[in-house]
């Protein structure tokens, strides 16, 4: 009851300073709360953010989901055939610091404008670290319980789906959570870049006809869809 009591008043704390600046500085690039809620109801009751909200997490999930399947498959070989590892790791080692938007002009000369770029770079802002997080944790998985299972005769595939992957799950599922927010974020600028839809999409269409209220409620929105996201796939975890 108290941390909700505390989150109430720190909303109502933000919007009353964001509320206050608004009439201090009196410009239309800092619109009040009152016009961006307006904003929103009209969003809403006009159905007209609904598209652009499903096309996101569409391309939020398709590129999440396929980027952590692979990188755990990827990071279980890692371990398991040790020349691949040594063979691969300076080329991981050097594109995972890269953002992957740097990547971006790339994707739309071979896959053209439109969801493929965008599920592209979700899928290889997730994939990179993924691998790098199951490997870790496979290396780290104590000796004991593999002599065990080995003692009884489970090695190779057998190990590694009735012994390491029950052991890496809880670890997987945590890093799962992080990047579906990861994705979140890269969505937003690869729609921003390469297409005509979604809330990314929005956000430049509100900039370019100058309509803040417009710009601030898609902000505003894509923060509490976040939020609904990170608490459902939080549920779901446990």
């Amino acid at each position: 009851m108290k941390n909700s009591l505390f989150t109430l008043i720190g909303i109502i704390s933000g919007l009353l300073v964001w509320f206050g600046l608004s009439l201090v500085v009196k410009s239309v690039i800092l619109p009040s709360p009152l016009l961006v809620l307006t904003k929103i109801i009209v969003l809403v009751c006009q159905k007209m953010i609904f598209a652009d909200i499903v096309i996101s997490l569409i391309r939020v999930f398709a590129g999440v989901v396929l980027g952590s399947v692979f990188g755990l498959i990827v990071g279980f070989i890692w371990v398991g055939i040790k020349p691949i590892s040594s063979l691969f790791d300076p080329w991981l080692q050097l594109i995972r610091p890269i953002s992957p938007f740097a990547f971006l002009p790339l994707l739309i000369l071979i896959l053209g404008l439109g969801n493929w770029p965008v599920i592209f770079i979700i899928f290889l802002g997730t994939l990179l670290p993924m691998i790098i997080i199951i490997r870790d944790a496979l290396r780290n998985i104590d000796k004991d319980y593999l002599d065990t299972a080995a003692i009884f005769g489970a090695t190779g595939s057998k190990r590694a789906y009735y012994v390491e992957l029950p052991l890496i799950l809880p670890i997987f599922l945590s890093s799962l959570r992080v990047f579906f927010g990861v994705g979140f974020i890269l969505v937003v600028g690869g729609e921003m870049l390469s297409t005509n839809s979604g809330l990314g999409f929005r956000l430049m269409s509100a900039r370019y006809l100058l309509d803040f209220s417009e710009l601030y409620a898609t902000i505003i929105i894509i923060g509490i869809i976040g939020y609904s996201l990170d608490m459902i796939i939080r549920k779901l975890i446990k």
